[in-house]
């Protein structure tokens, strides 16, 4: 028990059933004197609530076994009295030696389970990382300071992070084709009913598949049917709706590549398939692309989800605070459109607004342009927030905006989700974007920009646009991109709607919005529309059904 004048703090009495009863363990025959001991210095004993520890927890990124130490406890809830702690004797559990003190054999293994199986050092180590970035840490002594925890590289774990990186790449672009797509008529909101579904029916389901439906397909009569079914699913429609996103984004010659590609998979359809059906290859071919098409695929599909599950938990408590959003300041939002670098240089007088609002992966190179102020980043699903004013669009926008946020990174699911929950990061409530959804007159496939909801999240404001030129480009972005993004970057504009330069010059016409400088097209139809180019006008029937009479997020 604490001496005199010194209050006693039980950090972990809170954080578990186990750390509950270990406050009486190994010496049992001791706890009614360790009770009676604690209820007579109840004025002198504090114990630390179990919300504080949860929260802690989630700041830290400890996985769903594992508590935080009794120092990462004692610092945050002195950073959260005083602002800010000095620190002095953490080494991270990065010695042999665990403890300066000496420890008796039952000492040494408690100590080494705790900190083997129930603590997360290198976690704890990134999170007083955080607190020094943020002038909340410091150490006494500047030897103690740890050393930033390095980047491990593929190298660092040789061929079997390799295959787990392709593993992790594979099942992201076989779920692009048509698992991807088919979550953009889901709410968001109904991540816990697929994720049950997938472990619960879809699970079973495949397992049933490999151990009793593929071995007798080569005796079924209608085998070569369930062949070409699956392998038109499988590969051509993929192929198919991701070429149509991808090829505008290249050069004309990669048609040519493209079409020899469908042909070869045309020649399986009409020639292989019933030779290899009836043969022991067929059943063992088929195996090898249920595991790759539908095993891998769900497997990654279950697992993002069950961190978008955690994720909206945590989600819950920003109703809690106050909306970064919210205020009477002018507002500029950036667009990362070619039209940001030409014309005049406007960099300065975007500095100059009390309010800067950017997108994704966002330069501010040329800064004669850009400008170099940041305020408020707008992220998509793949770019992680930079600051903790980011906000994240389209998380709530449906099933596989939220998804696609721990996709197609896989392997870095955990670090995703623990910066996540580590930071104030901002969510759009998944009510207002199916409002603007209605407003701006969206297919049901189609979702608002993250463009579009920016401007609708600062419509109090008086707001200002530069950098829009709602995809009428063939260069999407004002700044280079990989091959990846830039495939990733035509699938998101095909989501978006032609609509939404239709409701901004609404906006302009009752002066909600205004443009920095004036734009060089305003007209409310599409160049494409007036040459009779790729968006044909659908007959109205087709416009009725598409609008109304088809599955969307509204009904789903």
């Amino acid at each position: 028990m604490p001496a005199e004048n010194v209050t006693a703090v039980l950090p972990l009495f809170n954080a578990s059933l186990t750390h509950a009863v270990y406050l009486f363990m190994p010496h049992l025959e001791e706890s009614h004197r360790v009770h009676r001991d604690l209820v007579a210095n109840v004025d002198n004993t504090c114990f630390v609530d179990e919300d504080r520890i949860i929260a802690l927890c989630h700041k830290i990124g400890c996985r769903f076994w594992q508590i935080p130490t009794s120092g990462m406890v004692a610092i945050d809830s002195f950073v959260a009295s005083y602002g800010k702690v000095s620190l002095h004797g953490f080494n991270f559990f990065q010695g042999r030696k665990m403890h300066y003190f000496d420890e008796t054999p039952m000492q040494l293994i408690l100590s080494w389970l705790e900190r083997t199986f129930t603590h997360d050092p290198a976690c704890e180590k990134r999170y007083v990382e955080r607190l020094i970035a943020d002038g909340k840490a410091s150490f006494v002594n500047p030897d103690d300071s740890p050393v930033p925890s390095p980047k491990l590289s593929r190298g660092d774990f040789g061929w079997l992070m390799t295959a787990w990186l392709w593993i992790c790449r594979w099942s992201y672009f076989t779920n692009l084709g048509t698992k991807i797509p088919a979550g953009l008529v889901v709410r968001a909101s109904r991540a816990l009913h697929v994720l049950a579904f997938l472990v619960l029916c879809w699970t079973p389901f495949l397992i049933y598949c490999h151990m009793s439906l593929i071995p007798s397909l080569h005796k079924s009569p209608n085998g070569v049917m369930v062949w070409h079914a699956l392998i038109l699913l499988w590969i051509t429609l993929p192929l198919i709706i991701v070429g149509h996103a991808l090829l505008p984004a290249f050069p004309p010659s990669s048609f040519n590549v493209f079409l020899f590609v469908l042909f070869a998979v045309a020649f399986f359809h009409l020639f292989l398939v019933s030779i290899i059906h009836p043969t022991w290859l067929g059943t063992a071919l088929f195996q090898m692309l249920l595991f790759l098409f539908e095993d891998l695929p769900a497997g990654a599909w279950m697992w993002c989800l069950l961190h978008v599950v955690r994720l909206q938990r945590h989600t819950c408590q920003q109703h809690q605070r106050a909306s970064p959003l919210s205020g009477d300041d002018d507002v500029v939002i950036i667009g990362n459109a070619p039209t940001l670098t030409s014309g005049t240089a406007l960099g300065p007088q975007i500095d100059r607004f009390p309010t800067v609002v950017r997108f994704n992966e966002f330069t501010v190179d040329p800064v004669e342009f850009s400008g170099s102020k940041t305020s408020f980043h707008f992220c998509s699903g793949r770019t992680l927030p930079s600051a903790k004013t980011s906000v994240l669009p389209h998380f709530n926008a449906s099933l596989a905006h939220a998804v696609q946020l721990f996709m197609p990174r896989i392997e870095d699911t955990w670090e995703i989700y623990t910066r996540l929950t580590s930071t104030d990061v901002w969510f759009i409530d998944e009510s207002r974007i199916l409002s603007l959804h209605q407003k701006i007159g969206c297919r049901f496939w189609q979702v608002p920009s993250s463009g579009m909801l920016a401007i609708d999240a600062f419509r109090d404001r008086d707001v200002r646009l530069h950098g829009f030129n709602f995809f009428q480009s063939r260069r999407m972005h004002y700044f280079a991109e990989t091959p990846l993004e830039q495939l990733l970057s035509w699938m998101e504009s095909s989501l978006h709607s032609p609509r939404e330069k239709n409701y901004v010059e609404r906006l302009l016409k009752h002066g909600h919005v205004a443009f920095l400088s004036p734009p060089d097209d305003t007209d409310s139809e599409s160049e494409c529309e007036k040459k009779g180019g790729v968006r044909q006008r659908l007959p109205r029937l087709v416009n009725i059904l598409l609008k109304d009479g088809l599955p969307s997020q509204f009904s789903v």
